[in-house]
């Protein structure tokens, strides 16, 4: 196949990663992933052409498929990372707040509006507007859950169970919300003390997918050209794709258990 065919192909695919279905707005919250995904593949065969017309190898075009995938993969795991983090210290000031408040006497819509005021200037936008959508609901004098029920997040669906079993059965709010609280607050100092204890497993993934780099700078300077080897095609073009799925592989099986280990 020529350059013409092979950059028409990987413009169909991204053209085809493009594609938006067309879904109604509560499926496309059960679909959340796919635009994640969508944005890994286009990212990836949107680098594959481009080093495609830079070297006309196949073998380098999904070499740096496999690179960009990961790159892309790990910079929006770290992302999610984060937003799961500022969800949870939203989550903690808000009950702490509320159940602060409820326990001095005040009422729950009063309560609720004043946890809403305590939220963090960091605290995810969907996570605020429906914590003040259920404030409000509270103001109303109808019960707040109708409007937490609608989220996503795992805490604001917690909240929302407790919220309508207090307002169904009659329980008092004050202490389900502390449980809750204690709760949070216990898993975020495990989640600090696990985070400080990953750190070397963290700076062993980088240094070991690294390690062919520094091989192959070690070849250059011995007089060996690995590079033109490599991308020239052939047994260095499969050898180059060949180690760079493994090793981008290794890299993503890695940080997928470390995550684990470290929930946030």
């Amino acid at each position: 196949m020529n350059l013409e065919i092979y950059t028409a192909m990987l413009l169909i695919a991204a053209a085809l990663c493009c594609v938006d279905p067309r879904v109604s707005g509560r499926v496309q919250l059960k679909q959340k992933s796919r635009p994640a995904a969508r944005i890994v593949i286009t990212s990836a065969v949107v680098a594959g052409m481009v080093v495609f017309y830079l070297f006309g190898r196949l073998s380098a075009a999904l070499a740096a498929i496999a690179i960009s995938s990961c790159i892309v993969w790990t910079i929006k795991s770290s992302l999610r990372s984060r937003q799961n983090k500022r969800a949870q210290e939203a989550m903690a000031a808000f009950l702490g707040v509320v159940t602060a408040d409820l326990r001095a006497g005040a009422t729950v819509p009063r309560a609720l509006n004043r946890g809403v005021e305590a939220l963090p200037g960091n605290a995810p936008t969907e996570f605020a507007q429906i914590l003040h959508s259920a404030a409000v609901l509270a103001h109303n004098g109808a019960s707040p859950h109708v409007a937490l029920h609608e989220a996503t997040h795992p805490e604001l669906l917690r909240l929302a169970y407790m919220v309508g079993l207090a307002h169904t059965h009659g329980i008092a709010l004050a202490p389900l919300l502390e449980q809750a609280h204690n709760r949070i607050d216990a898993q975020r100092r495990h989640v600090q003390a696990t985070a400080a204890s990953l750190q070397g497993p963290q700076a062993t993934s980088i240094v070991l997918a690294c390690l062919p780099l520094a091989g192959i700078a070690m070849g250059g300077a011995m007089g060996a050209n690995s590079l033109s080897f490599l991308l020239g095609g052939g047994l260095g073009g499969a050898l180059l794709v060949g180690g760079v799925v493994l090793l981008c592989s290794g890299f993503m099986w890695s940080r997928t258990i470390i995550d684990k280990a470290s929930p946030c």
